[in-house]
């Protein structure tokens, strides 16, 4: 018979039972994953035991007693989905933490999303169990649980999810693309379609007959395509207000790259089209304008770092690359 290893507080706590009751521990190490669990769970609602007599009972319980049973000791009623959510949970248990939370969400008449996430998961740990309540229920979807490989991650698709509605996204429409979502290549080329619908924030200099503010992710994908160049990859800084773009007109046309520093627009660069040089005269006549709404050429920064962050690292090459 093959025996899973186990460590940490509860296979301490059987130990200590093992003591007062020879086989505690033997019974514990031979058990199925889902009646380990189902131990680990009920232990952690005990604060442990000092007196030999109580050991005894408790030792005779955990080993005697039916998976109902202990879950009923533990909890009361428990939440419906608690024993075959412990069932898909691995071999080992896991901190006191995981079954608290785990029988909080599977309870909670607030988040019946995340319950039902819960319950359609194969697998369970505390890593994937956190990543069910950091994103918000409305998107809480098993799949997406699945794409996410952190909760770090998972935050920062709460974030920029949040980003999105801020800007003026349709919540119900943007939720029901995610809901769609099967793998890791459509949930990066989500992120990327729908912000780009985005509004940028107001351009520092105003549009007239020879200088046209770009707007939006929508127009900047516009601007990329025209010019064969790479501006469609600052979505994230134009959206943070760290990098502004227009095209600029006169006797000829390029793409005019201003960056913000500390609060202070600087000219980052004048480009024609697939990022050629521009021809002297307009390029001179681009500057000269640039000039008199106080915005000229300075020596380059560090990025600042701003809210849309959270799109640069989701849409980075390889980003869900772990995902099968």
């Amino acid at each position: 018979m093959k025996i899973s290893p186990a460590e940490g507080w509860c296979l301490n706590f059987v130990v200590e039972l093992d003591i007062h009751a020879p086989g505690t521990a033997g019974a514990f190490l031979r058990a199925s994953n889902e009646r380990r669990q189902v131990v680990a769970a009920y232990l952690s609602t005990r604060m442990g035991s000092t007196e030999p007599s109580e050991s005894g009972e408790l030792a005779d319980l955990i080993t005697r007693a039916d998976h109902r049973a202990l879950l009923r000791a533990a909890y009361g009623e428990p939440p419906a989905g608690l024993r075959t959510a412990l069932a898909r949970s691995g071999p080992r248990p896991h901190r006191k933490q995981f079954y608290w939370s785990l029988r909080r969400l599977l309870a909670s008449p607030e988040d019946k999303q995340f319950a039902a996430t819960i319950r359609q998961l194969d697998e369970l740990d505390p890593s994937r169990l956190l990543i069910v309540e950091t994103l918000p229920p409305a998107i809480c979807t098993p799949n997406l649980v699945k794409l996410v490989r952190s909760p770090t991650v998972a935050a920062d698709v709460a974030k920029l999810v949040e980003l999105l509605i801020g800007n003026g996204i349709n919540e119900n429409a943007l939720y029901h693309a995610l809901h769609r979502v099967t793998t890791a290549d459509q949930l990066s080329a989500l992120w990327n379609r729908w912000s780009l619908k985005s509004v940028f924030p107001a351009h520092p200099i105003p549009s007239s007959k020879c200088y046209t503010p770009v707007t939006s992710g929508m127009e900047l994908r516009g601007v990329s395509l025209r010019y064969r160049n790479c501006v469609k990859q600052y979505l994230a800084q134009a959206l943070n207000s760290e990098s502004a773009f227009a095209e600029f007109t006169a006797a000829g046309t390029c793409v005019v790259h201003i960056k913000q520093h500390e609060g202070q627009w600087s000219v980052e660069g004048v480009h024609a089209k697939e990022n050629g040089p521009v021809a002297p005269q307009l390029y001179s006549a681009a500057l000269d304008y640039l000039a008199g709404h106080g915005i000229r050429p300075r020596p380059r920064h560090f990025e600042a770092i701003g809210p849309w962050n959270v799109l640069r690292r989701l849409t980075r090459a390889h980003m869900w690359d772990w995902a099968d």
